[in-house]
């Protein structure tokens, strides 16, 4: 069998398609030419970077006798239906295209599409064309399916263990994708503290780009100028101890003096951990970038309230674009009054949008089962879902569903990756809750799928 084709349910016995079947019981196979495959648009969109794509061909169906022609028609139409049930919600088995050519690899393909569409068979005027009506010829078969062909899992090395709230974790890839390539990303969390110390592990966000595309820096060091000031927060589980803090002036825009370096960028997405002291003042804050000619380009503001308490949090300062590359930052905050509070910064964190694709999955807080360490995983379900699920796992306990608000694919190209973990914890900057003297580890595991746009 040099080109096989497969439609596979699970627990069933999968349809065989193949171009060239010539044993002599043969149930399905290819007509000549009329397989045509086909190769996905770009999705201009985030999250799928193609467009779901159609398989369209015709295959001879056979039996021994006419009866068994017939239940060989129905099975493939029946494959078909429950292909499209699982499309329309209404069963949770998926059924899958396989292709192998010339005896390579095979690579899968889930038989779904985002919008509604064609599963099923079409019979021509001439299908009848056996004396012996011991065939069907040319049955067309329509489906849709993902866009992106997948192999096998291939595992990277493991991120070291480090803190949890450090910098950046890199992980690499020993080949690289040519094509983004979907994923799923394990976070294996050690050096908690017990339950009852930290009872949730909290909400927050996971940021994945490409090699230098991530780009974090400490706020305190630039705490100079009007109004701004780097304080001990130690007992908070400030980095380096301190935050830069802003007591506002007046109530026009000030913006410290001094200018962080950042990663030359003409498009990035800019997030911040902040503290509003005051439950009576509020405070905007944007962004200001510099091009490499010294031009300002300006982001927009960002209002931190005064009724959502004194925590910390981290808070999205939106996209910056500029013609030319961006070379250092600065914030702008303006206050709604002054002498009644203060804002803390303690970190920034800038995503390089324009360094390749970028996965930011937010995930809601999940309470810990018990005072074993446990594992956050974003599992890709390419092949088997609509969509990505979370779950926390931890020994001696089911497995948890865990909340994201957002998008939690992984797509993947290239061989090297940065991680970041952006969560506060109640009063704490950092995952860890203030005053637990625990240091939180973390060792991410990304696991990416072959995978291809072609037959191969």
């Amino acid at each position: 069998m040099a080109h096989g084709f497969w439609i596979i349910k699970q627990a069933e016995v999968p349809l065989v398609l193949n171009l060239n079947d010539q044993s002599v019981n043969w149930k399905y196979r290819m007509e000549q030419n009329r397989w045509q495959p086909p190769i996905p648009e770009r999705n201009p969109g985030s999250g799928e970077p193609y467009l779901d794509t159609v398989e369209s061909f015709e295959v001879a169906i056979g039996g021994v006798d006419e009866d068994e022609v017939s239940v060989n028609l129905n099975a493939l139409q029946a494959i078909l239906d429950d292909a499209a049930d699982f499309n329309d919600g209404m069963s949770s088995t998926p059924v899958i295209w396989r292709e192998q050519i010339n005896n390579g690899v095979a690579y899968d393909a889930l038989m779904a599409s985002v919008e509604p569409a064609r599963f099923g068979i079409t019979l021509t005027s001439n299908f009848l064309v056996d004396t012996n009506n011991r065939f069907y010829r040319n049955v067309k078969v329509e489906f849709p399916r993902r866009p992106i062909l997948c192999n096998s899992i291939v595992v990277n090395s493991n991120s070291p263990s480090s803190d949890a709230d450090a910098m950046l974790s890199s992980l690499s890839f020993t080949t690289a994708a040519d094509i983004a390539s979907p994923a799923s990303l394990d976070l294996a969390f050690s050096n908690l503290p017990t339950a009852a110390v930290m009872p949730t592990i909290p909400a927050g966000t996971v940021v994945i780009g490409p090699d230098q595309s991530l780009f974090p820096f400490n706020a305190a060091p630039l705490a100079t100028g009007a109004g701004y000031s780097s304080v001990a927060d130690v007992a908070n589980n400030a980095p380096l101890g301190n935050v830069m803090r802003y007591t506002p002036p007046s109530t026009n825009e000030v913006v410290h003096t001094t200018k962080q370096s950042i990663n030359q960028t003409m498009r990035c997405l800019v997030f911040a951990k902040v503290r509003n002291n005051s439950l009576s003042a509020g405070f905007s804050i944007r962004p200001i970038a510099t091009t490499l000619g010294g031009q300002p380009i300006y982001g927009r503001y960002t209002h931190v309230d005064e009724a959502s308490g004194t925590s910390p949090r981290v808070i999205s300062l939106g996209i910056l674009s500029s013609p030319s590359a961006m070379t250092e930052l600065q914030l702008g905050i303006t206050a709604t009054a002054t002498g009644l509070g203060t804002l803390d910064i303690a970190d920034i964190f800038l995503v390089a949008l324009d360094q390749g694709r970028t996965a930011i999955i937010p995930y809601g807080a999940v309470t810990r089962p018990n005072n074993n360490q446990g594992t956050l995983s974003i599992n890709d379900n390419y092949l088997s879902a609509d969509t990505p699920t979370l779950n926390y796992a931890q020994a001696a306990a089911a497995a948890l569903d865990v909340f994201s608000e957002g998008d939690a694919r992984i797509f993947l190209k290239g061989k090297g990756h940065n991680l970041k973990i952006l969560t506060t914890n109640g009063t704490s900057w950092k995952i860890m809750p203030s005053g637990s003297g625990a240091a939180p580890r973390v060792t991410a595991t990304l696991k990416r799928r072959t995978a291809s746009l072609i037959p191969r």
